[in-house]
């Protein structure tokens, strides 16, 4: 530990700027109340709190309202009904502010207990919420849903104790015990997801209750799931959103992750919630691999993924026999996204350099949903893809987006969008209660619909797991 330097008084500085009067420090309302500021009245005048101290405060009123400097009056402040300060306040000061007038209240003969106030802001917080939360939780989340959340909870913490002695192990002699646990609590912790998202399913038309639900969840169910790091990044969003590359690579690469074995445990139950994930990468791995491979025509090949993230379909698909020249654009609003692609791809460009090139571009997630923003920095492509984007887009938009894109295609070119599907049993749960990951699920008409008016032949694609469906869009030749 570093020791401070002792100082004489001569040394000390005291205060800044000339200062020699001392003034108790004041405090912005919102500073000090943020959730819910009180109420201020004088003579049955009603305030909005600007800023207080310990010896006085500053109100704004309506011009009409104004009291004259030199008044004094009883002066209370209030949560609704409740009083947490009443004394005497003088007006010292007026003066115009926007479209009213605030004043300048000093106390007389009384102070603010700051620490008090603030005692009492939490007091009245925790009075408006407990007991409303209370009875909005038994009016609007299903005896059936509580059960399942609890269901939920006891199964997988009936699992913990079969792990207390893996510390003690090796790692793979632990990695062999979580194999046996999980083989067991998988297909009830499925079974249980699945009865949990049929209930959802007959609610989500109601905003207020699908909300209600998914408070509930994350009180009750999601605290038990941050041990594993795969739920814990996608529900604290380190980059601002659930599905970022760092949530994509966990369910890529499957690796133990974790600070304990019931946390690796658990971390494997988020990974297997997202099977979808690879399924899809998988297909559209295919998908490249099949053109780059295609031995019918030297032609070169150029294609973009927009929202590429970690971008791992290109790199396995550069695994692969690679026949065409190819130039990959990678779009992407997160520059570290980028950083983890490029990092990834570049040694494999440089064993195929006569054959393969790559290019990042970084945009803002307003321009990536808008790619004709972005059409006068690439030329027509071959095949241009969106595998995350379309999720978040509601349909009229997703529409637009594919519209923009199908028009940067060469002819014969090919568009590829996936999106969740809309399923009873989609994984709702996982993602938007415990999670906080809210997707927007699609039907496979709803996917049809996208193609509607573009002029290609097109087809639905449906992964192994059914939770992701693939639309591909052939422009005419």
């Amino acid at each position: 530990m570093k020791r401070t330097e002792y100082k004489v008084y001569e040394d000390l500085n005291g205060a800044g700027d000339g200062r020699i009067r001392y003034r108790s420090p004041r405090f912005g309302a919102r500073d000090l109340f943020p959730i819910e500021t009180p109420s201020v009245t004088m003579m049955n005048v009603d305030f909005n709190l600007q800023d207080l101290s310990m010896t006085g405060l500053a109100i704004l009123g309506a011009n009409d309202n104004v009291l004259e400097v030199g008044t004094t009056a009883p002066l209370v402040m209030r949560y609704g009904a409740r009083t947490i300060f009443e004394g005497q306040g003088r007006i010292v000061r007026s003066e115009h502010h926007g479209g009213g007038t605030k004043l300048g209240v000093c106390l007389d003969g009384d102070y603010l207990d700051i620490p008090r106030l603030r005692e009492g802001h939490r007091e009245h917080l925790i009075s408006r919420q407990i007991v409303p939360q209370r009875l909005r939780t038994m009016r609007m989340v299903p005896d059936a849903y509580r059960r399942a959340c609890a269901d939920a909870l006891d199964l997988v913490r009936s699992c913990e104790p079969f792990l207390a002695e893996a510390s003690e192990m090796s790692r793979d002699e632990e990695k062999a015990l979580i194999d046996t646990v999980e083989a067991e609590l998988t297909p009830l912790w499925m079974e249980l997801c699945h009865e949990i998202d049929t209930v959802l399913s007959d609610v989500r038309a109601d905003t207020e209750a699908m909300a209600t639900l998914k408070q509930y969840t994350e009180r009750v169910v999601t605290p038990e799931f941050m041990i594993g790091p795969i739920w814990k990044r996608a529900y604290m969003k380190p980059l601002g959103y659930p599905g970022d590359f760092g949530v994509m690579d966990y369910a890529y690469n499957r690796r133990d992750v974790g600070s304990t074995a019931y946390g690796r445990l658990i971390h494997r139950l988020g990974v297997a919630s997202l099977d979808c994930v690879e399924t899809r990468m998988v297909m559209m791995r295919d998908i490249l691999s099949e053109e780059m491979s295609n031995t019918d025509t030297s032609a070169p090949l150029s294609i973009t993924s927009v929202g590429c993230g970690s971008s791992e379909e290109v790199r396995q698909a550069l695994r692969l026999p690679v026949m065409r020249p190819t130039h990959f654009t990678l779009v992407d609003q997160d520059d570290r996204a980028l950083n983890v692609s490029f990092e990834r791809l570049h040694p494999e460009t440089l064993r195929l350099s006569d054959t393969v090139a790559v290019d990042c571009l970084q945009t803002g997630f307003q321009r990536l949903v808008d790619p004709s923003s972005i059409g006068q920095l690439i030329p027509p492509q071959d095949i241009i893809y969106s595998l995350g984007i379309p999720d978040y887009l509601k349909q009229s938009r997703a529409k637009r987006f594919c519209r923009s894109l199908f028009r940067q295609l060469k002819p014969n070119g090919r568009l590829v969008i996936a999106n969740v599907q809309d399923l009873p049993d989609n994984g709702r749960w996982r993602a938007e209660c415990i999670s906080d990951w809210t997707l927007l699920y699609r039907t496979r008409d709803q996917m049809a619909d996208l193609a509607s008016g573009l002029g290609g032949t097109f087809e639905v694609l449906e992964d192994e797991t059914r939770n992701v469906l693939m639309l591909s869009i052939r422009k005419p030749a």
